[in-house]
């Protein structure tokens, strides 16, 4: 269900975000406390959210209670009692939200872009709201704007599951039938935001050791047709290893620790924005060479391979957010209330396959204009800049884990689930932190990333392009028993990935060269990690409670141990542990289980025993 969100509200309040808290705390019929019990007796789960457009509720429940849970979503809608003591606790719970917030580098470098980006319309306010401004509010306030924007008028509600649509909208409309009365100017018409006409910058000292940098450029809506042009664009320069930002500033110049790239579109004109976490010192050599690869696609310098691939991770983007119910209905009612058409999904996939190398040029050329820039940057305390110069149905059916053990002792997991046309195949090697030691703390993170930087017969490009051409994300991880390879594929390219996975984990090249740099993003990380008051209080409990044990390690390793872990260390830690017991293969999405085990068997049955897994504490 979607209604109204941070566009139609008193400005810097967060109002929208406090009602949506409230209409947990309890209505006239029920007790607080009682909704979330209620939907958990039926088997469900109930959330909100608040966005600059719209505010979000989500139930789900299996099917046969739908008319329960819309009579208990239209409680919370109509009935909501604002109780005065659940009031105050809940403005509370939002003031020390606020308070987190001021202490996370990434939510703060995201104000600071958007206020600077933003100079009259309300997307340049937190959904959270302004202390200050929060703090005045009142349970007055609170129930007249409940009463103004929960009008039937403001509500779109979907329905995704396992009914017959003509059923479900039967049942909808029978219990919210008596709410007929819609209210029209509530609030006045949004303030357009001026042209911007100069390039505006920010920056704001941060207890951080690294510096955090974000550009935005004023893009499009939803209704404007360059939006697709812009997502496409957004995908060839900074989403993706293989984007033109990753290889030239991280692979190749080393000018940043992380950078990405995305175009936000909500109703209004949104930003097409560029991150970047770094050295402080080099901050204005990475501007520099971001603007040299913006240059370059204004200059229409695109291979066909190169827009194909963007093309197809974009829509494999979209496919992928809806896999499930709940992504699907909250798609539906966001593309409803946003654009009046449920069908938006549809357009969004045909419009993107139409895109043109031209296309991406002059849209480049019209939005990434240095006067229609604004500039963020965190800083180091103490540290100043120099001067510079179609929407799938789902079906309702359970889907059972199938299993299999080879001979050899290698597991198989198999779980067919054809709600969308996608795969998900995940590798996982029995280590992570419980096979370290202090000494070599932080091995089991090099070992998973630099499987994917190359094999005997596969360089780096050829792994993670490979599967980004087919639209696809190739991730590795490391975690506190195991690590391994995650890859999400389109249905039709599922040989590939499984071809490609048995040469990751049989012929790893672990090369000297990517692992001194993955060192050194290991190490900037680790600072990251200690910029965070939240993650160096966790690091030191667990350190506390796992004294005695391998737990107590961190996952991405210690300055000392990340640094003096060599290749033989990979390649004989590697060896250590993976050995066919110490393995395991799983397979979720569109696939045949039966057809999914002989394929595995064949790739994978022959690898023999080669040494001992990793014991746990």
């Amino acid at each position: 269900m979607a209604g109204p969100g941070v566009g139609t509200e008193y400005p810097g309040t967060g109002i929208s975000h406090l009602v949506e808290h409230m209409l947990f705390k309890g209505t006239q019929a029920r007790k607080p406390g009682d909704i979330e019990k209620e939907i958990k007796s039926y088997g469900g789960v109930i959330n909100g959210s608040v966005s600059q457009d719209l505010t979000d509720y989500h139930v789900t429940l299996p099917s046969e209670y739908l008319g329960t849970g819309l009579i208990l979503l239209k409680d919370m809608l109509t009935g909501a009692s604002f109780d005065s003591k659940e009031f105050e606790k809940e403005k509370e719970v939002i003031l020390n939200e606020m308070r987190m917030n001021m202490d996370d580098p990434d939510a703060q470098i995201m104000r600071l872009l958007n206020e600077t980006a933003y100079m009259r319309h309300p997307y340049r306010y937190p959904p959270i709201g302004y202390e200050t401004v929060f703090r005045r509010l009142t349970r007055e306030d609170a129930v007249k704007y409940y009463k103004d924007m929960y009008a039937p008028n403001n509500i779109v509600i979907s329905i995704v599951g396992g009914m017959a649509a003509p059923e479900a909208i039967d049942t909808a409309a029978g219990i919210f039938a008596d709410l007929c009365q819609p209210r029209y100017g509530i609030v006045g018409p949004t303030p357009a935001e001026p042209r911007q006409i100069a390039e505006r910058s920010a920056e704001k000292e941060f207890e951080t050791n690294l510096a955090y940098l974000a550009i935005a450029f004023h893009s499009t809506s939803l209704f404007d047709k360059d939006l697709f042009s812009m997502d496409v664009l957004a995908m060839i320069l900074g989403k993706g290893d293989n984007s033109r930002l990753n290889r030239t500033l991280l692979k190749t110049k080393r000018l940043v620790h992380s950078i990405a790239c995305w175009n936000y579109t909500p109703r209004d004109p949104g930003l097409f924005v560029i991150t970047a976490i770094l050295d402080k010192e080099k901050l204005e050599e990475a501007r520099i060479a971001i603007n040299e690869e913006i240059a370059k696609l204004k200059d229409g310098k695109i291979d066909d391979d190169e827009l194909e691939t963007a093309k197809r991770m974009v829509i494999a983007d979209y496919i992928f957010s809806r896999e499930n119910i709940e992504d699907e209905a909250d798609n539906l009612s966001t593309d409803y209330i946003l654009t009046g058409s449920y069908a938006f999904g549809a357009r969004y996939v045909d419009s993107v396959q139409k895109v043109t190398k031209e296309d991406v040029g002059r849209a480049a050329s019209a939005y990434l204009r240095k006067e229609n820039s604004s500039i963020a940057m965190l800083l180091p305390k103490g540290y100043r800049m120099p001067s510079s110069p179609a929407a799938l149905e789902p079906k309702p059916q359970e889907y059972e884990v199938k299993k299999e053990t080879l001979a050899n002792g290698l597991r198989i997991l198999v779980r067919k689930n054809d709600l969308m046309p996608t795969a998900s195949i995940t590798a996982v090697i029995s280590g992570g932190i419980a096979g370290e030691t202090t000494s070599d703390n932080g091995i089991s993170n090099l070992t998973a990333r630099l499987l994917l930087k190359g094999t005997a017969t596969r360089k780096e490009g050829d792994i993670t392009g490979a599967i980004e051409r087919l639209g696809g994300n190739i991730n590795a991880f490391s975690g506190f028993d195991g690590f391994g390879v995650n890859i999400e594929i389109l249905k039709p390219d599922i040989e590939t990935a499984l071809i490609l996975l048995k040469d990751i984990l049989t012929s790893p090249a672990f090369p000297e060269a990517q692992l001194e740099k993955e060192k050194s993003i290991a190490l900037a990380m680790i600072k990251r990690d200690n910029d965070d008051i939240f993650d160096m209080g966790f690091n030191r409990m667990r350190k506390e409670l796992f004294a005695l044990s391998p737990y107590g390690l961190r996952i991405l390793g210690e300055d000392g141990s990340v640094k003096s872990i060599k290749r033989e260390d990979v390649v004989n830690f590697y060896k250590r542990c993976f050995t066919p017991e110490s393995v395991v293969i799983s397979v979720s999405g569109d696939v045949e289980p039966d057809k999914i085990f002989e394929r595995l068997k064949g790739l994978f049955a022959g690898i023999k025993n080669s040494g001992s897994a990793p014991k746990g504490p």
